[in-house]
């Protein structure tokens, strides 16, 4: 597929945006969420190390695994890139029962959580059923003191809720939380690695 190339100048850059240049949880789990989305991939394992997430998703498609990594350098330049394309093209979510309104709308969520508590050393892990998350957290959310791990259920009922949760948050006008971003293109991940494919 042939894409277009953007190339952003500073002199362009939307003020009320910039809070979505920040290397949060939730501006990169967005990204990714997008990319899921948009590649039609399930059964999605991110892993976070150091600055750097690992994907790894199932291609129903192809019947194989893909494997993607997101260095926070390339999520910031791809949210850089949707800042300034935001509203001229519509996001097509991969649906399914247990993230009903596709993976960005839920990761993005996920990650405003993981921003509150302090996280890190972030795992999320698809099941047929449920989203395991876990990882480290802040202990009472005071910093300078010892993280503590920490694990999640994330069922269909407690997604709904989440995203319910973000989604009332963008409704408020005194909200700092931006509207779901828009891309001009899709994201193109590069460097897939088959890790495996089902005989046929």
């Amino acid at each position: 597929m042939t894409t277009g190339q953007l190339t952003p100048t500073p002199q362009s850059a939307d003020p009320a945006g910039r809070h979505l240049l920040q290397p949060t949880y939730q501006n990169r789990l967005r990204v990714i969420g997008r990319a899921l989305d948009e590649h039609e991939l399930e059964q999605a394992l991110i892993v976070e190390l150091d600055e750097t997430l690992l994907l790894r998703a199932y291609n129903a498609g192809e019947e194989t695994f893909v494997s993607e990594t997101f260095t926070d350098e390339r999520l910031l330049q791809t949210l850089r890139m949707a800042v300034y394309a935001r509203g001229q093209s519509e996001a097509t979510p991969y649906r399914s029962p247990l993230h009903p309104t596709g993976y960005e709308d839920f990761l993005r969520a996920l990650g405003h959580r993981l921003d509150e508590r302090g996280a890190e050393a972030v795992v999320i892990v698809e099941c047929p059923k449920y989203f395991q998350v876990s990882g480290r957290e802040l202990l009472g959310n005071i910093p300078n003191l010892p993280t503590t791990p920490f694990a999640e259920m994330y069922e269909v009922p407690k997604v709904n809720n989440l995203v319910n949760e973000a989604v009332s948050r963008r409704a408020d006008p005194g909200s700092f939380d931006a509207p779901l971003i828009q891309f001009v293109e899709p994201i193109q991940p590069t460097r897939i690695l088959r890790t495996g494919s089902r005989s046929t």
